[in-house]
């Protein structure tokens, strides 16, 4: 069933196309990328904020999510209840990422962003000090915070970037977000917290 829904997108992916436009293509790839590099790093000091803070958080919403299996069964939760917890924070997550452009609107970016750098370290502490159930609901401000800060940081990395390279750096801070994650110091902590 899992195999047969995760083809549904692909289908759905065949239908789309993409709108006309103009690219205006250097003569060399090379160019190409200094000009990606020089637009992320270098030139404007917002959008290389934006594109860290968006490699960070994501390697550190990598981080929670692989460290939960871990404290899930620590805290004594049967095995069963695991895909249940799972759908339960992704649902936060996905509830949090569609409610960032009306909470955005509402209470404004920074007020958002505040919320982005803070319900992570409520949801670590409360999780640290209320070991268990409490813990465990407290563990959702993580995945809410990373459902806001996905979109906002996209956003702001959007309106930051021309078309012709979007695509180009919103891979690039994903692979940030992978090389990271993949670092052995981490690699060791998430084996740690699996017991591997």
């Amino acid at each position: 069933a899992n195999a047969i829904l995760s083809w549904i997108p692909m289908l759905l992916v065949l239908g789309i196309t993409e709108p006309p436009r103009v690219v205006e293509r250097s003569k060399k790839r090379s160019e190409d990328l200094k000009a990606v590099v020089s637009t992320l790093l270098v030139r404007d000091s917002a959008t290389r904020l934006v594109f860290l803070n968006l490699v960070v958080a994501g390697t550190a919403g990598l981080v929670m999510v692989w460290t939960h299996q871990k404290y899930w069964q620590d805290s004594g939760v049967p095995l069963a209840y695991f895909g249940v917890l799972y759908a339960a924070y992704n649902l936060a997550y996905g509830f949090a990422g569609k409610s960032a452009a009306i909470a955005s609107a509402r209470y404004g970016r920074r007020s958002l962003l505040t919320a982005v750098g803070v319900l992570p370290v409520i949801a670590c502490v409360g999780m640290a000090a209320l070991f268990g159930w409490a813990g465990i609901v407290l563990g959702l401000l993580g995945q809410i915070s990373r459902g806001l800060g996905s979109v906002l940081f996209l956003n702001a990395l959007n309106e930051r970037t021309t078309s012709a390279f979007r695509a180009t750096v919103i891979s690039m801070a994903q692979l940030g977000t992978r090389a990271a994650f993949d670092t052995p110091a981490i690699k060791r902590r998430i084996a740690g917290c699996s017991g591997s």
